[in-house]
């Protein structure tokens, strides 16, 4: 936090030479890469046990292998449906997230001020200018439907929390919390097929986790 904090005015440059290309280009890079780097890290289950190691390796400013690889994911990005992704979150979520808190925000975290971890903000929403979509969409949904919710305990999308307030909403809900697990470990991991499987056979009777892993 006092890294993060202590270098939020500060820029970086790095030297990169894009695939197949004849020259090098001279990036400019701040905070908000680097920590683009460690929440790219984060979401992968297999990167999770070298997030200490990768932040003092930032830390130190030794931030050239990092940046590489990510500005190798920036320049290779091509094929995603960036469009239908602006036009859901901007209608669906931007639409309905307060400015101000956003910024209030920046007051209660000064190592993230600023930072956008979604690719998707304001700026980009009031220049695609696609209309909210109906606020009954916003509105929570009550059901007694059987549902099987799942969280890893790393995620830095879904945290543990929402499934704690969807099922708030959906009381026959079961919820599951895989440890050192990242986002979507219910649909990514074994022990999530099994579960699924398990629920899927009798969505009435309660899944049986390890209580270890899950």
């Amino acid at each position: 936090q006092q890294y993060f904090s202590s270098i939020g005015d500060k820029n970086f440059y790095l030297n990169y030479k894009e695939k197949d290309k004849q020259d090098s280009i001279h990036i400019r890079y701040n905070r908000d890469e680097l920590l683009d780097v460690l929440v790219n890290k984060l979401q992968s289950n297999s990167e999770l046990k070298n997030l200490p190691y990768i932040i003092n390796q930032l830390i130190a400013g030794k931030h050239r292998a990092y940046m590489k690889e990510y500005f190798d994911g920036i320049f290779s990005s091509g094929n995603t449906s960036n469009g239908m992704r602006y036009s859901m979150y901007c209608s669906e979520q931007m639409a309905y997230a307060s400015q101000q808190v956003i910024d209030k925000q920046d007051d209660f975290f000064p190592y993230l001020a600023g930072f956008h971890f979604n690719n998707v903000d304001h700026p980009i929403c009031n220049c695609w200018n696609v209309k909210p979509v109906d606020p009954i969409a916003k509105a929570p949904v009550y059901s007694k439907i059987p549902v099987l919710l799942g969280s890893g305990d790393t995620d830095p999308y879904c945290r543990p929390y929402y499934n704690d307030l969807i099922h708030h909403y959906m009381p026959n809900s079961q919820r599951l919390l895989f440890t050192d697990k990242t986002h979507a470990p219910t649909l990514n991991t074994r022990e999530g097929d099994q579960l699924i499987a398990q629920f899927l056979a009798n969505p009435h009777a309660p899944v049986k986790p390890d209580g270890k892993k899950v």
